[in-house]
């Protein structure tokens, strides 16, 4: 076991390990082992002793002796290498030497994921006066309203967007955890220096070849991501360029068109009622934006056929989505390492906000069963595979969501250095165990063309090693 737990890079720091009572052995499982690390460097150690090894930072810092996995030298934080691979050369899911059977689900973009997971709206710094924490309202209609059996939740989901539920701010904790964790990471494999840079790079180069750029959005909501897009690009320099919108609710297209009135944008921006998953590829465009709106999506099959068209050759998808199980639930897997975490927890931290109540197990509910909510998040990345080629890919998530999100978020604090601790640990957990196949993450930010392109990925994390079979 101790031979097999090392071979995967999961477990070479036993022998620094203080001893633990017997329910702790580290003999146990792979994912027994990947949690009593963590609870011991959780527990064990000073609130700051896991400065300098931010998983996500651009620092070397003093890592564990397990970082010199893959080629890494000793010492070295092993999370900071990116790998390029040829399209030619990429695996199969579940091919030879990959992990079988892992994954795990995250929340909804309405009530607990959108910030836990990336703290991504549009722009970095703020959106004339409001708060860039606030979640995006981005409507969409997984099915036409006229299939009568789904037409409440259709009706319930266009509520939900048009409510001001849809912008609770997110815990001060969710944006520390995207600052030192996830952003640098993207930042390193997209090429970009802020959040904004992820939609305007790829197309400031495409307008640096000449020629007037068309942009596609789906689900686009209040428009403030499309508006804030056209601005970065006028300050740029960029002039000669269209962005569609596509929302269902009438109300946030109104909402839209008016806001570009308002900010002298309505000739390079404009907002258009329809349902995407029957979207026709009328004409071809230079780019599609799809921000956290797949996993509403029932008609996968016909959006990602659509879409092949509209991108044609040259075209890109720069997408921002939620890959893990179902409606949002944990893998049985991941549930396992959850539930452990949890259970050696402190109490405040089990505080609902959302319920207002203590909770006793972790909150991992279908969301898919009155809505849309990840109806069909676990299928988004293996259709993608089939019909896409990936140029950047980075993913990541899993474990951390299930503790930092809109309803146990308020329980820490950034100015806690206890919390901290916690938080950092709770990290690294979540990344030792993707890194060591025992779960797969399940947030994806990607640029996807239709021709095959070569791949940028963090180290050896590409679209096929981060998809999770169902059993």
């Amino acid at each position: 076991m101790l031979r097999r737990l090392r071979q995967r890079n999961c477990q070479p720091w036993l022998s620094d390990q203080p001893s633990r009572p017997a329910k702790h052995s580290p003999f146990r499982s792979c994912r027994a082992q990947c949690f009593t690390y963590w609870q011991w460097r959780c527990f064990s150690l000073p609130p700051r002793s896991c400065e300098g090894q931010g998983l996500g930072s651009n620092t070397d810092g003093d890592a564990p002796a397990w970082a010199s996995s893959n080629g890494c030298a000793p010492g070295r934080h092993p999370f900071g290498h990116l790998v390029t691979l040829p399209s030619q050369a990429r695996a199969t899911p579940c091919g030879s030497g990959l992990h079988p059977a892992s994954e795990i689900g995250c929340y909804s973009c309405v009530d607990e994921w959108q910030g836990a997971s990336v703290d991504f709206p549009t722009r970095a710094g703020h959106c004339r006066g409001r708060d860039r924490s606030t979640l995006i309202a981005r409507s969409v209609c997984p099915v036409s309203a006229e299939q009568g059996a789904d037409a409440a939740r259709v009706a319930g989901e266009k509520r939900h967007f048009e409510s001001a539920g849809a912008y609770d701010p997110l815990p001060e904790i969710c944006r520390y955890r995207t600052r030192r964790y996830v952003q640098p990471r993207v930042n390193e494999v997209f090429d970009t220096h802020s959040q904004a840079d992820f939609y305007t790079r790829p197309i400031l180069e495409k307008t640096a070849a000449g020629g007037p750029v068309t942009v596609l959005s789906l689900g686009s909501g209040n428009g403030e991501l499309e508006l804030g897009l056209a601005s970065d690009l006028l300050r740029g320099g960029v002039d000669s360029f269209h962005i569609e919108g596509l929302e269902y609710s009438r109300l946030n297209v109104d909402a839209a068109n008016a806001n570009a009135r308002a900010q002298g944008l309505e000739g390079k921006v404009s907002f258009f009622e329809g349902d995407f998953n029957t979207l026709a590829a009328d004409r071809e465009r230079d780019f599609v934006i799809a921000n956290q709106v797949l996993h509403h999506v029932s008609a996968l099959e016909n959006l990602f056929d659509a879409l092949t068209h509209i991108l044609g050759k040259g075209g890109l998808l720069l997408t921002r989505d939620m890959i893990g199980r179902n409606g949002h639930l944990a893998w049985p897997e991941c549930r396992e390492l959850i539930d452990r975490v949890w259970s050696g927890m402190p109490r405040r931290y089990c505080y609902s906000h959302r319920e207002k109540r203590f909770l006793d197990e972790p909150p991992d509910r279908d969301y898919s069963r009155n809505s849309f909510e990840g109806i069909r998040a676990q299928d988004i990345l293996p259709l993608m595979l089939e019909r896409f080629s990936f140029e950047r890919f980075y993913a990541f998530g899993g474990i951390t969501e299930k503790i930092l999100n809109r309803a146990l978020g308020p329980n820490f604090s950034v100015e806690n250095e206890d919390d901290l601790a916690f938080v950092n640990n709770l990290e690294l957990l979540n990344d030792t165990a993707i890194n060591g196949g025992l779960i797969k993450p399940t947030v994806m930010l990607a640029h996807v063309a239709v021709e095959p392109r070569p791949l940028t990925c963090w180290r050896d994390r590409t679209p096929e090693r981060c998809v999770r079979v169902p059993d």
